[in-house]
Parts: structure tokens; C-alpha cells; sequence
């Protein structure tokens, strides 16, 4: 293997945390590709989602470039050809190979892939690294072109040595992505129950504040209390007596001009949780009248909006089960919505509103 020199390896430790930094999943293939230049010189570098099995490959390029019109399609139909992808459907991925490991250029000029795709781009060379192997012959790859000299084993040396760091890092950006979405529907879940949480470090510092927590506290105590992402000072102090306590779910009632909003504190391993729980506005059977309901969906929408299932709703109301149905499937599209989740959610903001405009 080439011994890589000084410069070689500072260029390489320069480029490395960046790459670790690149978290998004949906733009790391943009964003690594924009890096990898400044670690193997080219003329161009793609980032590629190939399926062997359907012979379809969608690539990003580096710099940005509309090619000429139909690249993509002229590179799905020669894709056959192409020397790299034939060895990585033959043995999988096993570090940097160059077309010219497989072929000559006289050899690889004669192809159509070649003639119909490289040449009309103004490139010869190429070297590519996999990133990830899903099996089925689906996977990631790095391409490196050039219009002039091969690539040489310098140049091989420095991919295999960044190879295993690109493969950690794409995991890891789909890793975080994936916790993100997560996070981001159980945020939509706490929206819809009414709920606002705040994850506070053991000395008190908030790590994480729900924004509907920011706006409860805001309309309690004031902007300027929650600037920043921090509690307001009643909230800090009454937070720090609790945990210092150690008192099971110790609770706080906030002032509220439409209810009250109770705080509830609870230990967790990497600190404690705020959880504030916000009273639903009342819903009577004519409030919703306006939405253009009649008296018994406004019945049939207040009841979902306290959580009742449409079987406790036709109980309560003393109708059957599939009348309730029925009334909620005309609810849905007046409100503009598809689920009793979504229309109960609908139904509380719209009351928050209405109130307090009141």
C-alpha cells in the first residue's frame, strides 16, 4: 500500500470532521461530494444510489451540472457496461478500483457508455469507493472523474483510508435522520394531546423546550422570561427545590386567564423532564356551529375532542356506534380533515383561538 506523506494526511484530518459533521441524511450525498475534492483531485465527483437489480442508478454531481439533456437516461440504459458496476454485482465492494483496472481506454472507448455518455461530458477516468451495501445489488458509491491522467495509487491509497469513515458517517446521517423524524412525530403527537415538554440537564440548563411549552409559559409570564430557550424564574426555582427533593412527580399550577396549567416534574437518566399539561377549552354541542355543523356532529365533535372513542360517543349520546360513524365521516370534510385525530386536534385549536380572542 502507498505510504501517505505529511501534507497528504493533514489534508485528510482537515477533511474528516467535516464529513463526521454532515448529519442530514437526505443532503449528505450533496454535501460529501462538495468535500471529498479537496482529499483526490478531479474534474468532477458523484454521489450514487444504484439498483443492479433494476438497472437504475440516480446520481448528484459535483460541481452542480445539468450534463446535457437526457445523461441520466443514457447512463441507466449503458449502465450494463460499465466496468465498475460489472465487478461490484460480481464481488461486492472491496475498497477503490479505476475503470482502468478492468479495461483499457482504447478497450473502454469502443463501448456505447463511453461514446453516448463520458465522452459527450468531456471524461476518460475514473475511480470509485462503495459507502453502502444493502444487498439485492442496491448500495452507495463515490465516483471520481477526470478529463486527462488516470488516477494513480496515491490516490487509491487515500480512498481506501477514507472509505471506512464515509461508510460511518452515511450511517450516521441516516442514524440522526431517523431519530429526527421520530422526534418530530412525537412532537406532533404531544401538539395534538396538549401537551409541552422541556428536558432539563442535572444543573438546571434547558437542553430541549417544546415550543408549545415556550408558548404557555410566554403567555404566563412574558417573552422576554422564555428568551433564549429558558424557563422563567419561578419555574427554574420551583424545578431546582423538586429535583433537589426528590419528590415523586412533584407538581406546579401556573396562572392562566382560561384554566390552569399544571407543571409536573420527573427524573430521567440524563436529567429531569418539564411536562405541562394544558387544560382542553370546553366544547358544548352549538360551538361548533359556525363551522358549519349541525347540533349533533357539534355533539359528536365535542366528545372526540375529550378522547372518547366512538363507541364511549354512541353510549354517552345513546345512538349506535354506526351513527356516529356516519356523523364523523360528514365532520371530516367540513373541517378538512381525514381522521378523528386530525378533527379532534382541529376542533381544541380552533376553541384555543376562539377563546382567546374572546
Amino acid at each position: 500500500m502507498e505510504q501517505l506523506g505529511h501534507l497528504e494526511l493533514r489534508r485528510f484530518d482537515a477533511v474528516l470532521p467535516r464529513i463526521y459533521a454532515l448529519r442530514d441524511q437526505a443532503r449528505f450525498g450533496a454535501e460529501v461530494i462538495a468535500l471529498l475534492p479537496e482529499v483526490v483531485a478531479c474534474d468532477t465527483c458523484t454521489y450514487n444510489e444504484t439498483d443492479l437489480t433494476r438497472g437504475v442508478n440516480d446520481y448528484l454531481t459535483w460541481p452542480p451540472s445539468d450534463g446535457f439533456p437526457e445523461h441520466r437516461a443514457v447512463f441507466n440504459r449503458y449502465m450494463h457496461q460499465h466496468p465498475l458496476y460489472r465487478a461490484f454485482a460480481r464481488t461486492g465492494p472491496r475498497g477503490a478500483a479505476k475503470i482502468s483496472d478492468f479495461v483499457s481506454l482504447t478497450q473502454f472507448s469502443r463501448s456505447a457508455l463511453y461514446n453516448e455518455y463520458f465522452r459527450r461530458l468531456g471524461l476518460r477516468r475514473q475511480i470509485g469507493i462503495s459507502v453502502r451495501l444493502e444487498g439485492g445489488g442496491r448500495g452507495a458509491s463515490i465516483a471520481f472523474n477526470r478529463a486527462g491522467s488516470d488516477f494513480d495509487e496515491r490516490d487509491r491509497a487515500r480512498l481506501n483510508l477514507l472509505r471506512p469513515h464515509l461508510v460511518q458517517a452515511a450511517a450516521n446521517a441516516a442514524a440522526v435522520s431517523e431519530i429526527e423524524a421520530d422526534l418530530a412525530l412525537l412532537t406532533a403527537g404531544m401538539e395534538t394531546l396538549r401537551l409541552g415538554l422541556a428536558l432539563l440537564a442535572p444543573d438546571g440548563r434547558v437542553r430541549r423546550i417544546s415550543m408549545r411549552l415556550r408558548r404557555l409559559l410566554a403567555a404566563c409570564y412574558g417573552e422576554r422570561s422564555v428568551a433564549g430557550g429558558q424557563l422563567p424564574e419561578d419555574v427554574r426555582n420551583w424545578a431546582r427545590r423538586a429535583g433537589r427533593s426528590g419528590t415523586r412527580t412533584p407538581s406546579m399550577v401556573l396562572p392562566d386567564q382560561r384554566g390552569r396549567i399544571v407543571l409536573r416534574l420527573l427524573p430521567v437518566a440524563a436529567g429531569l423532564l418539564v411536562l405541562a399539561e394544558e387544560p382542553a377549552p370546553a366544547a358544548g354541542p352549538l360551538a361548533f356551529a359556525t363551522l358549519g355543523l349541525t347540533r349533533r356532529e357539534g355533539e359528536v365533535l365535542a366528545w372526540i375532542c375529550r378522547g372518547k372513542s366512538n363507541g364511549e360517543i354512541a353510549a354517552i349520546l345513546e345512538i349506535s356506534r354506526r351513527t356516529v360513524e356516519k356523523h364523523a365521516e360528514r365532520i371530516f370534510p367540513k373541517l378538512g380533515v381525514e381522521t378523528r385525530l386530525a378533527a379532534g386536534s382541529f376542533a381544541r385549536d380552533w376553541l384555543s383561538r376562539r377563546s382567546r380572542a374572546e
